[in-house]
């Protein structure tokens, strides 16, 4: 999704921190598992980029070298640490060089590399963030994040059905209701690993009938076996999606500060 130039990247979160990592405990009747979120704030480019072979892989440092917009260098970047972060939390056998991620054929991150056989990875950015989520690959996760950026507002409105709109108490804006369901809609489509081929009205979402006043969750009409949480900070809106069977806590007051 387009999206406008981000702030300056010297900048830093809130918090004063370039990273927020988070161990997300996994809650099923048959047992237990654990995934690992990754925030990082574009601030963190400025040292990752004087040593990129610290975290890339050849292919992926070839790949990177062959980008020439600073933007999709950050993100490219940015979002390969957040993602090895978190796989390295899961399984530390393996360094960051020796995982390759490499994108499918609907572009979702294909995790290669010892130690990682059974390890799925979910990456997004927008602004001057980048997320990861790194999970078991017979437990999928997917993940998102948008800036609230003016400028797509009218386009989004073509694609989100009114009803589906959380309520306008619980944004500070016309453009996060609208961003809040594409994020969500978003996580869904990588979890089915359709990228955005799938026309949106097919991940229709229904929200809870009691919202939360910090987090707004629910499900989905066409796809009831996941169940969606939606988080929101003043810039930006994140999503996660999950097993509707699955208890996952959030902490949401982290998330929320990290990209205030």
């Amino acid at each position: 999704m387009h999206e406008q130039a981000p702030p300056c990247l010297s900048e830093i979160s809130r918090t004063g921190a370039q990273e927020l990592l988070l161990r997300l405990e996994l809650e099923r009747e048959s047992g237990r598992q654990t995934a690992c979120l990754l925030l990082v704030h574009a601030s963190k480019y400025a040292v990752l980029s004087g040593q990129p072979e610290s975290v890339l892989h050849p292919e992926e440092l070839k790949y990177f070298h062959s980008l020439s917009a600073l933007k999709r260098k950050t993100d490219y970047l940015l979002g390969r640490y957040a993602a090895k972060r978190a796989l390295l939390y899961l399984s530390p056998t393996p360094s960051a060089p020796d995982i390759h991620i490499r994108p499918g054929v609907f572009q979702q991150p294909v995790v290669i590399g010892r130690g990682c056989e059974e390890l799925s990875a979910c990456i997004t950015h927008s602004g001057t963030f980048a997320a990861a989520i790194a999970f078991p690959t017979g437990h999928p996760l997917g993940i998102d994040i948008e800036w609230h950026d003016n400028a797509v507002l009218e386009t989004l409105k073509q694609h989100v059905e009114s009803p589906e709109l959380p309520p306008t108490e619980l944004c500070a804006s016309e453009v996060e209701r609208y961003i809040r369901v594409w994020t969500v809609k978003e996580s869904l489509s990588k979890i089915l690993q359709c990228g955005l081929t799938t026309p949106f009205s097919v991940l229709k979402l229904r929200a809870d009938p009691i919202p939360n006043r910090r987090a707004w969750s629910g499900e989905f009409e066409n796809f009831s076996q996941y169940r969606f949480i939606s988080l929101s900070s003043p810039q930006l809106s994140f999503a996660l999606v999950h097993p509707r069977r699955t208890k996952v806590v959030l902490p949401i007051e982290q998330i929320i500060n990290f990209t205030s």
